[in-house]
C-alpha cells in the first residue's frame, strides 16, 4: 500500500514538474533577434534580501527574460556555441531539477502519511493466537524511508536548478563580453564569469 502511494504521486508530479518547466509564457515572450549585428547586451539586476544577493533579474531591451525560450532567442543568434552550450546545459539542469523537487516532495509526503496513519493504530490491541491480548506497535520503517528518500529528491533537485541559474548566468556574462567586444568572436573561449548573486547591478 505504502509503495502505492509513492508510486501514484510520483507518477501524477512528475509530468506537471515537466509541463512547469515547459517555455510557455507568450505574455512575456520575445520575438526572435533578427541578426546577431542588432544584439543589445543584457541588463543583470541583482535582488538583495539585506546583505545576501538572493536573485538576478535580466532584461532585454526593457523586457525581462525569464524562460529558457526567452534567453535562447536573444543569446543564439551571437552565434557563440559556449553561450548556447551554456543555455543548454541550465534547460537540462531545470528540466531535472524541478522533477526531482515534485517528485521528491510527493515521496515525502506519502511518506508523512504512512507515518501518521502508523502513529494512530499505536495503543490499539487485539487477541493473539493465544488468546492474549497484546497491543498495535507501529511499523515506522517504511515511512521513514520514504520521507528520507522525499527529501533527498526535492533537495537535490533545488540544487539542480541553483546550478540552472549558474549556468544561465555565465551565458548571460559571456554574451555581453562578446557583444561589448566583438572582435572576441574569433579567439579562445572566453573565462568563466563569476558565479550568480555575487555581482552589484549592472547595466551593460
Amino acid at each position: 500500500m505504502r509503495k502505492r502511494i509513492a508510486l501514484t504521486l510520483a507518477i501524477l508530479l512528475a509530468p506537471i514538474a515537466m509541463a512547469w518547466a515547459q517555455d510557455n509564457n507568450p505574455e512575456t515572450a520575445l520575438s526572435t533577434v533578427s541578426s546577431a549585428k542588432n544584439l543589445k547586451p543584457i541588463d543583470i539586476q541583482t535582488f538583495w534580501a539585506g546583505d545576501d544577493a538572493v536573485s538576478n533579474g535580466f532584461y532585454y531591451d526593457g523586457l525581462p527574460l525569464q524562460t529558457s525560450s526567452d534567453f535562447k532567442k536573444v543569446i543564439d543568434p551571437l552565434g557563440d556555441s559556449q553561450a548556447s552550450a551554456y543555455l543548454d546545459s541550465a534547460s537540462n539542469k531545470e528540466r531535472l531539477g524541478s522533477g526531482l523537487f515534485w517528485t521528491g516532495l510527493g515521496v515525502e509526503m506519502a511518506g508523512w502519511v504512512d507515518f501518521t496513519v502508523e502513529m494512530t493504530k499505536m495503543g490499539n490491541t487485539s487477541i493473539n493466537a493465544y488468546g492474549y491480548v497484546t497491543g498495535t506497535t507501529p511499523n515506522l520503517g517504511p515511512s521513514l524511508a520514504l520521507i528520507l528518500a522525499g527529501n533527498a529528491g526535492w533537495v537535490g533537485g533545488l540544487l539542480l536548478r541553483g546550478d540552472a541559474g549558474s549556468e544561465r548566468y555565465n551565458a548571460v556574462n559571456r554574451y555581453n563580453y562578446l557583444v561589448q567586444h566583438p572582435d572576441s568572436l574569433s579567439l579562445a573561449p572566453y573565462s568563466s564569469p563569476d558565479a550568480a548573486g555575487m555581482d552589484l547591478t549592472q547595466a551593460f
